[in-house]
């Protein structure tokens, strides 16, 4: 493939800070667990590195100060980039800015990227077995951390990983996650799928495994490395939200870690950090502002994400235990994408004029029973009636399909408009018993959207 990176070939390692506090965090955090010997000076002695950082001028003069620096500078050659103005605006979109400068720098030098954000503890041997994905052949490999409490972490931290005499400090994946666990910032335990609370921004759910961990499906995780084979950006609102759509060309090379043993790493919080945003929550809302997030907000990497589990480790444990928590959390996720898929078709009905069939489909998700039932794999296809076509089953009898106690009626009545697998609209007509498609093959990401000119009677699908 032209531009395929070599094999071995050289990475730009790069970090965005300003400020005195992440700057602060770098130097007690992230560079520390950088310099771990399974990280920057396992990855120097196979590959050529470099070490970019990009700060302000002061924040420039306190790193070329620092010992850890001087460390970091005989094992790989480090470079400050100062950052001499900063707009107003927001600081993740600006540091996004930096980082993709970033990219097209090491593009130009036919070398990939690793971007290492400020305040993150990595665990050690990290940046080995990056080496080894990207080795396969990946272009992007992601990764996302639990957050933490930092000033409750921290210390207990600091006792575990001591440092070494050039101020290195190495922590084990499985003691790294089973601290993380211990301290966990109250955003995680908001989107563990048994707590009473959501956050209004669901971007991962965890699952635990009592006593080995917690499993994780999440739509946004961060490209620990890139190797971009395009450039198109549009709109990136952060680095795990549109970075990789930009710059992968082909999902297959994007690699996911699937367990904290091959890829650890925590980030540091204070406490208070977001919690306007909780709520209290039963499972149905759970579900739902999950796949409400994702309609407003997931890009199509972000969807693609979802469907992959991550082990966070503590304890080994028995393989059938962890397999038995995929197996629940997927059945879960794969109804939070569907109902994902079901609110854009809601929307898309809207636009084209339907009121009757997007009203109903709405009070069957967060009223009735469907929400339950939308578990299974796969695209589907979904015939939408006009509103003149529900329209002659009559007022009354719309205002009874729209009743607690007729919810099982309703979701015959989704059923007989449901199929599993996407079928075009030339197939579409032999399923219509004569009735007509108004306008056909809408996508709803890989299920098929119909309207229809008439209520099917016939129900063909799963469960």
């Amino acid at each position: 493939m032209p531009g395929e990176p070599p094999k071995n070939g050289p990475v730009h390692l790069v970090t965005v800070a300003w400020g005195q506090r992440f700057i602060d965090r770098f130097l007690t955090m992230t560079l520390p667990t950088l310099l771990a010997p399974g990280n920057i000076p396992y990855l120097a002695g196979a590959r050529s590195v470099e070490y970019h950082v990009y700060t302000g001028p002061r924040e420039g003069a306190r790193l070329r100060q620092s010992p850890l620096m001087k460390s970091l500078e005989e094992i790989v050659p480090a470079r400050i980039h100062h950052i001499d103005k900063l707009g107003a605006g927001d600081k993740y979109l600006q540091a996004v800015e930096f980082y993709i400068q970033a990219l097209e720098a090491a593009r130009r030098e036919g070398a990939g990227t690793m971007m290492l954000p400020p305040d993150c503890i990595w665990a050690d041997d990290v940046m080995r077995n990056v080496d080894a994905r990207v080795n396969q052949g990946y272009r992007a490999i992601m990764a996302d951390g639990l957050r933490v409490v930092g000033e409750d972490f921290m210390p207990r931290y600091l006792e575990l990983a001591a440092p070494s005499e050039n101020g290195a400090r190495a922590i084990m994946p499985g003691t790294l996650i089973a601290l993380a666990l211990k301290y966990v910032h109250s955003y995680e335990a908001a989107v563990t799928w048994t707590s009473s609370h959501i956050h209004g921004v669901p971007f991962r759910m965890h699952w635990p495994v009592r006593g080995l961990g917690v499993l994780s499906h999440g739509f946004c995780y961060n490209p620990i490395y890139l190797a971009p084979d395009k450039f198109e950006f549009g709109e990136v609102k952060a680095l795990d939200h549109g970075l990789v759509d930009a710059t992968i060309s082909d999902p297959s090379r994007v690699y996911y870690c699937k367990d904290s043993d091959e890829l650890a790493l925590v980030g540091i919080d204070a406490e208070g950090y977001s919690g306007a945003n909780f709520k209290p929550t039963g499972r149905r809302e759970k579900i739902l502002t999950a796949a409400s997030w994702a309609m407003r907000d997931a890009t199509p990497e972000n969807l693609r994400a979802a469907h992959a589990p991550v082990r966070r480790r503590q304890n080994m444990g028995d393989e059938a235990v962890w397999r038995n928590a995929e197996r629940i959390a997927g059945r879960l996720m794969r109804t939070v994408l569907n109902c994902c898929k079901l609110l854009m078709a809601i929307k898309i009905m809207r636009d084209n004029g339907l009121t009757l069939t997007p009203a109903m489909l709405a009070y069957a998700l967060y009223r009735g029973r469907l929400t339950w039932w939308l578990h299974f794999e796969g695209p589907f296809t979904l015939f939408a009636p006009t509103d003149q076509a529900l329209a002659e089953l009559g007022r009354e009898r719309l205002n009874e399909l729209l009743s607690p106690e007729n919810s099982p009626e309703l979701l015959r009545l989704f059923k007989a408009h449901f199929r599993v697998g996407a079928i075009p609209e030339a197939e579409a007509l032999t399923l219509l018993n004569g009735h007509s498609v108004v306008k056909g093959g809408i996508e709803v990401e890989d299920a098929l959207l119909h309207l229809v000119d008439g209520l099917l009677t016939s129900p063909s699908a799963p469960g």
